[in-house]
């Protein structure tokens, strides 16, 4: 069994900031937003992309939006040797699972750049997302 990380790369990214400069000098609440996803394209034989997209929406406590940042990274694998029963698993867990913490740096790095709080996004189970999935079925 072999998955060997070819690439990691930043796909796409987007940081707006549309509560500024209120938001930094006014006592305001603000409440930020992960959504996460993630899709797998296969490119050829063995070879494999993953592109994970993050996005952060911080709102105030009017509920109005003051911050948006996305990103999508993206990466590529090739995966040689797995049974094909367990390829399913594979693409699922352990390709997000390596690009993850390099998706959530980004993010990170962003958020401080931007001025705005830290923001920290608590890793991730993929495979208790994977088994959950695959219950429902």
């Amino acid at each position: 069994m072999a998955i060997i990380l070819k690439n990691v790369y930043t796909n796409k990214m987007m940081s707006e900031s549309t509560g500024t400069p209120q938001v930094f000098y006014q006592q305001l609440s603000l409440k930020p937003n992960l959504e996460l996803n993630f899709n797998i394209n296969v490119l050829g034989e063995n070879m494999y992309e993953i592109l994970m997209t993050s996005t952060v929406t911080t709102t105030d406590q009017d509920n109005r939006t003051v911050s948006l940042i996305q990103v999508e990274k993206g990466a590529l694998f090739e995966i040689t040797d797995i049974p094909a029963e367990d390829l399913d698993e594979v693409l699922n867990v352990n390709l997000p699972s390596v690009v993850f913490p390099y998706l959530r740096q980004e993010v990170e790095n962003i958020v401080h750049y931007s001025g705005f709080p830290p923001f920290h996004i608590q890793p991730i189970s993929f495979y208790s997302i994977y088994e959950s999935k695959k219950s429902k079925g």
